[in-house]
């Protein structure tokens, strides 16, 4: 997390800290400027069995998805999605918990950093 603040940081947003907690995956609540944070990243013992069962997320990985939920945690703390300009781009968020955008290869902003095309949520 700390990682995360000084990135908000140099971009700019100095007083934005989203509070962080355990969960069962990688989340942010509708609504809740939180992000969730899947428990065995919290203890190598419990990292160590999740490397076992499935795959544990390396340090690249783990910011990816905290930026990445950092992203919705700032839409709710700053009540982005009711913006006209929010409504022009993503559309309506309760027009988006009904459906998801799928993925199109014309769209590089769908991609996935390591190049592959990924479903975006409308949210």
């Amino acid at each position: 997390m700390q990682q995360l603040y000084r990135e908000l940081d140099r971009k700019g947003l100095k007083k934005f800290r989203p509070a962080c907690y355990l969960t069962d995956e990688w989340g942010c609540p509708s609504g809740e400027p939180i992000i969730g944070i899947p428990f065995y990243l919290a203890d190598p013992n419990l990292a160590s069995l999740e490397k076992e069962m499935n795959d544990l997320e390396d340090s690249r990985q783990i910011m990816m998805y905290l930026r990445h939920e950092a992203g919705h945690a700032i839409n709710y703390a700053y009540a982005l999605h009711k913006t006209p300009e929010w409504k022009h781009l993503f559309g309506a968020v309760s027009q988006a918990l009904s459906r998801r955008v799928p993925a199109h290869p014309f769209f590089p902003q769908l991609c996935a950093p390591h190049g592959r095309l990924v479903r975006a949520e409308a949210s």
